[in-house]
């Protein structure tokens, strides 16, 4: 038998019960950790704005919308 068969051997007989119940209990756990994240990141909107401008209270009113716009920047999300 080669060494990394021995090895294997090894590793794979000091595995008890008790270590592959908290294995298999463990990985349910991550899986679920990430099901809720994708059900979250589903949940998020697949674009959105973010304006450059400064937005301070002296800001000129009589500035268009299509102005506004300009100074936004739009992100899409995959």
């Amino acid at each position: 038998m080669s060494h990394e068969n021995t090895v294997f051997q090894k590793a794979f007989n000091s595995v008890n019960v008790e270590n592959w119940r908290e294995s298999c209990h463990h990985g349910y756990k991550r899986k679920e950790f990430y099901w809720e994240r994708d059900q979250q990141m589903d949940k998020l909107p697949d674009r959105f704005v973010i304006n450059l401008e400064d937005d301070s209270d002296d800001s000129n009113e009589s500035e268009s919308e299509l102005e506004r716009e300009s100074n936004d920047v739009a992100v899409e999300l995959e």
